[in-house]
């Protein structure tokens, strides 16, 4: 690694790429923070694109699943309400400009029984068509079930089919069991909802990093049977801090790190011990975080409380690192892949090939097992 503009500082090195951002000052209203995505949610183009997209797909799979079922009405769509079929934007506006926080019972309570909420735009189209292909709908909610004969009154006001007693299933038993009662007489195609809880009991009460994971892990669900709309106005996400863009204090997290915070930051570079600047090159990397890296021999001139820090860096750095390295435990502890330049390497196959998959010791077993191949094949 090289560290160019020698005659730039440390500091300069460290925090180029770290502009400065101001912060608005909070105002009395904490609820005041919702306001963007509340307009979001209300007032968007997008979210009206999106919300057809997914009520599209929808439509898409569910002609799929009954060209394919000898009887449709074993088939159920099972449908959240709010923010998904309903449309309850209105509510939360009131109790945002009332500095109200809209996710209370005294809101929901009232709202239940005396409001008039819209419809999400291709909701009753795409439930209209699942009714006239003879497939099931159940309706299973959140909403309160001692005021169910409000929410019945609703959803008939609204003109959405398949509306009774039998067919809405509001908040009482969570919802995984509430679709097993769905589940032991039909076949559920299709799962809609707004919130992940709306489609398996992992993401009920769990943290948002356990949430991604499963995202993660049932992905081939996404627009196939788990159809998922936008709501940017409430959820598990809510008080979730962000992310920002923080290279002040990382460049100061990683120089000290790595051995560099007793150094005067307005120092030249140039003037740096070979081990330091390449110290200061690792330290600026770990600043930027780049999605794509190329390192040559990057554990020359460290310790190993340095090199310990390197390896933890590039174990979670996301996306693609080349690097080119005489360092065993490094490749072992790093590598998903080896590839060997040797022209006289052994593959896998005892043919030659030079791609192998895992560290330094992955590669020596496969090296050594092609060798013993190729000696009892010559």
């Amino acid at each position: 690694m090289n560290i160019c503009l020698k005659s730039a500082t440390i500091a300069g090195a460290l925090l180029a790429a770290a502009p400065a951002f101001a912060q608005e000052a909070e105002g009395d209203c904490p609820v005041a923070e919702f306001t963007m995505a509340l307009r979001y949610q209300q007032q968007s183009a997008e979210v009206r694109a999106l919300q057809l997209q997914a009520y599209n797909i929808a439509t898409e799979r569910l002609d799929a699943a009954v060209e394919g079922a000898e009887d449709p009405a074993r088939l159920a769509v099972v449908t959240d309400l709010d923010e998904t079929v309903i449309d309850n934007s209105a509510l939360l506006a009131r109790d945002l400009a009332n500095c109200h926080m809209y996710d209370a019972w005294d809101t929901w309570l009232p709202w239940e029984r005396d409001g008039h909420p819209g419809l999400i735009p291709g909701a009753k189209a795409f439930l209209d068509h699942a009714d006239s292909l003879g497939v099931t709908i159940r309706y299973i909610s959140d909403r309160s079930d001692e005021q169910k004969s409000h929410t019945l009154a609703t959803l008939e006001e609204l003109g959405l089919p398949q509306v009774s007693e039998d067919s809405v299933l509001l908040l009482g038993p969570p919802k995984v069991e509430r679709r097993e009662i769905v589940s032991a007489d039909h076949e559920i195609v299709l799962l809609l909802g707004d919130t992940l809880h709306d489609f398996d009991g992992r993401f009920r009460k769990t943290p948002l990093d356990a949430q991604k994971e499963t995202v993660d892990a049932e992905a081939a669900k996404w627009g196939k049977e788990w159809i998922v709309f936008p709501n940017a106005g409430y959820g598990t996400w809510s008080e979730a801090p962000l992310d920002a863009w923080d290279a002040d204090r990382r460049a100061e997290v990683a120089a000290a790190r790595l051995g560099l915070a007793g150094l005067d930051p307005t120092r030249r570079v140039g003037s740096l011990s070979g081990g330091q600047r390449t110290r200061l090159a690792l330290a600026t990397i770990m600043t930027t975080r780049p999605a794509c890296l190329l390192l040559d021999a990057p554990t020359n001139h460290l310790d190993d409380e340095a090199i310990e820090v390197l390896t933890e860096f590039l174990r979670t750095l996301p996306g693609v690192v080349l690097l080119a390295s005489h360092d065993r435990v490094l490749l072992d502890d790093v590598a998903t892949d080896l590839v060997d330049l040797d022209p006289s390497a052994f593959g896998t196959d005892g043919s030659g090939g030079r791609q192998f998959g895992g560290g330094w010791s992955a590669y020596s077993a496969h090296r050594q097992a092609a060798r013993r191949r190729w000696e009892e094949t010559f």
